[in-house]
């Protein structure tokens, strides 16, 4: 027994001993593979089989396979050796060729020296007649980098030939837009022809159109809406074209269509929606919708659903979220006046007189006044202010307020004695605020009252002079620009050395009402007491630009104006038009490129732009920004002019 386990162990021993030196003889081999192998990666240009065994065609799909896995380990220079090896025992492998143009390209990134290396193996093989795509495409590119731009674009045009792939063409458009500055839109119709079925494509190709030609882009994503609804980047796309160009009504239109089909709206445009709807006054629609944002924190969101409810009528909703929103802490006294106030008026349409009083006396606030002021001075609802006049004097609110609110009163009863003797009363109150006295001069003259408007404006401020302003810059707002003038001027003589704005505001009228000449001597005193204004020496310099030929006098206080501050959009401009009116239109352009960068706002500055390029004979670019110009429509002698040289462009 003991001899036999001892002849076991041995017969183990000695299969392990084999064992053991056949790994040895493996780790040698291999150890010796790795030597051989590095040595060829520094000093061979192939991997060298020197007796292959097997079909050569069965050796290169071997060696591709090896490339491609070096190339996936970003192992380029391996990937290559093994990649021309591979084509040497199989030449007429197209692949393989393409793969090799393809791997010196990625080389070139770290050593240009490769992109020769590319032009002149891909020329050979185009001049063997293989024709792939691919071949042309890489080969094309190595040309382009060289500067070799004609031959490089005609590759790629033959690449299109054979294989009219859609991002193909969408990339020969941007090389000839950029290296030849040609806008090759066919080649952009033909990617779009192609590519239906790339939504991403779609949105790019009609981002181009955007800043060109906008109609095409609005045609192009909408008829991709039409294919894809649910795709969200799409519908992203086409939401933010409306909103750019402010097609509001085409807006509502796609968020109407996604909630009536249950389908998912962002919350950011939700929130463009309400706001839409409040601009048209849709508050019915509103009311309908709120559900949608009742978990939304937005102050603004919470604002307009209060509104919603009291423009639709609904009081009771009103009352409840002006209930809410009162318990919100980051609201401004301001924004508490105005929720109060609207919150009293719709106790007050549902017949609850004393809770509008409690509300609405609380405190002196200006804006309560003018609260109070829309509610209680309808006066087919006269009548019922009996009950309120009185609930207010039972509170003993011996205010400006109170006094005002029965004067009103009073005036709803034509009693006119009954108005002037509550009216001086309510002047005489004394008022925490004195911002009181300011709001209610501008009821004063609302009613027609000049002189106790002043007389209020009296307990705001001890001025004159800013007495007499407030009351021009009243009628400037409601646009009595004959009694602005009046007042405003008359402000300007009280002072020796008027405020900026207030000189901006009287020249602002002046220009309104084509007084260039008055315009010019005003701006020119207002220069001389405010020399480093800038927003004064634009004026000043933009006005002679436009309305006389005093271009050298111009250009001082403009050139001084965009010195103090280089990045005001109006500035740059009013600088621009001045080269323009100089000829020197690559200048203009020069001052433009900013804000033809962020964005142009102004249909003013839009034509502006147009004419630079016009006189640039650049007539693609002029024409997109004249209609422009018309889309923001916020300028008439802007649209006139730019619909008057669009009408001559086209004849």
């Amino acid at each position: 027994m003991i001899e036999s386990d001892r002849r076991l162990i041995f017969s183990l021993l000695g299969y392990k001993l084999l064992l053991i030196a056949l790994l040895l003889a493996a780790g040698l081999f291999f150890s010796c593979s790795r030597i051989v192998v590095q040595e060829v990666d520094i000093k061979e240009p192939f991997i060298s089989y020197q007796r292959p065994t097997g079909n050569p065609t069965v050796q290169s799909i071997e060696l591709y396979t090896l490339g491609e896995q070096a190339i996936a380990e970003q192992n380029y220079r391996f990937a290559l050796m093994l990649l021309q090896q591979a084509d040497v025992f199989d030449p007429t492998n197209v692949t393989i060729k393409e793969r090799i143009l393809h791997t010196k390209l990625i080389k070139a990134e770290a050593d240009s020296s490769f992109y020769k290396q590319v032009v002149e193996l891909g020329n050979k093989y185009v001049e063997a007649d293989l024709i792939t795509p691919e071949l042309y495409r890489y080969t094309a590119r190595a040309h382009i980098h060289l500067e070799d731009i004609e031959r490089g674009i005609l590759l790629k045009k033959l690449a299109l030939q054979i294989d009219p792939d859609p991002f193909h063409y969408y990339d020969l458009f941007f090389y000839l837009a950029r290296h030849e500055e040609r806008l090759e839109f066919i080649y952009l119709e033909k990617a779009l022809e192609r590519g239906w079925n790339h939504p991403r494509l779609i949105i790019a190709i009609a981002n181009i159109y955007e800043h060109r030609i906008p109609l095409r882009s609005k045609e192009i994503l909408e008829k991709a809406y039409e294919l894809y609804h649910d795709d969200q980047s799409l519908v992203e796309s086409l939401l933010n074209f409306y909103r750019r160009f402010n097609d509001w009504d085409s807006f509502r239109i796609i968020i109407d269509d996604r909630l009536s089909e249950n389908r998912s709206v962002k919350e950011e445009y939700l929130k463009l929606y309400l706001e839409h709807l409040f601009a048209i006054e849709d508050y019915h629609r509103v009311q309908e919708i709120a559900h949608l944002y009742r978990f939304m924190s937005d102050k603004n969101v919470k604002r307009k659903l209060f509104y919603a409810a009291f423009y639709s009528e609904d009081y009771r909703q009103t009352i409840q979220r002006g209930e809410d929103l009162l318990l919100q802490h980051e609201l401004s006294s301001d924004e508490i006046s105005l929720i109060k106030i609207y919150t009293g008026k719709a106790y007050y349409y549902l017949g609850k007189v004393e809770e509008t009083v409690t509300i609405l006396s609380k405190i002196n606030d200006p804006l309560l006044l003018l609260g109070v002021f829309q509610v209680l001075s309808e006066k087919e609802r006269a009548f019922e202010l009996s009950d309120f006049v009185e609930g207010m004097i039972d509170k003993g609110l011996e205010s400006p307020i109170g006094y005002f609110i029965i004067a009103l009163h009073s005036l709803g009863n034509n009693d006119q004695q009954g108005f002037d003797h509550y009216l001086n009363r309510a002047l005489l109150a004394e008022a925490d605020d004195k911002n009181i006295w300011k709001t209610l001069a501008v009821i004063l003259l609302h009613q027609g009252y000049d002189d106790k408007a002043k007389e209020s404006l009296g307990r705001y401020t001890d001025s004159e002079h800013e007495q007499t302003l407030l009351m021009g810059e009243y009628y400037y707002y409601i646009e009595d620009d004959s009694q602005a003038i009046k007042y405003i001027k008359k402000s300007l003589e009280l002072i020796k050395e008027p405020e900026p704005d207030a000189f901006l505001t009287l020249a602002s009228l002046y220009n309104r009402n084509n007084k260039h000449n008055q315009e010019i001597e005003l701006m020119e005193k207002a220069a001389k007491i405010h020399r480093e204004d800038p927003l004064i020496l634009n004026w000043l310099g933009y006005t002679l630009v436009a309305q006389t030929d005093r271009y050298d006098e111009a250009k001082e206080y403009l050139l001084r104006a965009i010195e103090l501050n280089p990045d005001r959009y109006h500035i740059q401009d009013s600088v621009a038009w001045l080269y323009y009116k100089l000829n020197d239109y690559d200048r203009a352009l020069y001052y433009m490129k900013d804000i033809i960068e962020d964005g142009v706002r102004d249909s003013i500055v839009s034509y502006h732009i147009g004419m630079i390029y016009l006189r640039l004979d650049e007539k693609e670019r002029a024409i997109e920004y004249l209609e422009k110009a018309l889309q923001l429509n916020n300028d008439d002698e802007a649209v006139a002019k730019s619909r008057e040289v669009l009408a001559s462009i086209g004849e």
